[in-house]
């Protein structure tokens, strides 16, 4: 858009003087030719090629500083055309007050007509240009509010996004509190329970060491209770044995003594 609209300015521009380039519709694109604008240079002190741009383009120089030395340079350019514009309307006047007066100068009549139409030309330019500047201002301004309000459009919907985010980020924290909240009351449940199973499983590891012990000590009394029955009945035996024995040793002396007897009965009956 700008680039046609320079282009459209300097058509308009070079459609306002087509004898020659006056200090109004100077661009910087030609040198100024016109004679009251090379007169206005003069009274000043300018030379009309110095208000012509100015190539700051040095190797020499780095390009920080060469683009201010450009600034600078437009500045000065500037004013000094500011200048020349200032007192080549100061001749404009001059003129008009001369004719106005009573001049019979027709090469300054014909000079001021001409300058009269190109400055008349100069100011239509002038509010086309500002027109189109407020335009372009305008669509700018407008480019620059609908950019504005997606940028905040985007920026809604981003804060839209983080609080989405935050508050799904916060449940699911929450969640995963709960969670470990429930794994850890689950753990303390199975670890009491695993206490308490082990407790039960002492408990019953000890009566039942209880029941062992009582039980051998049982059987060793039985055994010995058993052990001396077993002996007081072989003692009784072993007496029962002897009394039989001496009883029958008895009856066997008693025999042998009756024979005896018998025998010598028997031989005192023989003799």
């Amino acid at each position: 858009m700008l680039a046609v609209f320079k282009e459209r300015i300097e058509k308009g521009e070079a459609a306002v003087s087509p004898k020659g380039v006056n200090i109004l519709n100077f661009d910087g694109s030609q040198m100024i030719s016109s004679p009251r604008s090379i007169e206005a240079c003069r009274a000043e002190g300018i030379v009309p090629s110095q208000l012509m741009p100015t190539s700051t383009d040095d190797i020499h120089y780095t390009p920080n500083f060469r683009s201010k030395r450009k600034l600078q340079a437009e500045k000065t350019r500037q004013a000094n055309i500011n200048r020349c514009i200032k007192r080549f309307h100061e001749l404009c006047a001059a003129a008009e007050k001369a004719i106005a007066n009573g001049g019979n100068n027709d090469i300054d009549k014909a000079l001021h007509q001409r300058e009269n139409h190109q400055r008349q030309k100069y100011q239509k330019t002038r509010q086309v240009k500002e027109r189109m500047l407020e335009n372009m201002i305008n669509d700018q301004l407008r480019t620059q509010q609908a950019r504005a309000a997606a940028l905040e459009k985007v920026a809604e919907k981003e804060a839209l996004i983080q609080k989405k985010k935050a508050a799904r980020e916060a449940k699911l924290e929450s969640e995963s509190a709960r969670k470990m909240k429930l794994a850890e009351e689950r753990r303390q449940i199975v670890q009491q329970e695993l206490r308490r199973a082990f407790e039960e499983n002492q408990q019953r590891f000890a009566e039942r060491t209880a029941a062992v012990a009582a039980s051998q000590e049982r059987l060793l009394a039985q055994r010995n209770s058993e052990m001396l029955a077993r002996k007081e009945a072989a003692a009784r035996r072993k007496d029962e044995l002897n009394q039989k024995r001496e009883s029958c040793l008895a009856d066997q002396r008693a025999r042998v003594e009756h024979l005896l007897e018998k025998r010598q009965l028997v031989e005192k009956q023989l003799q």
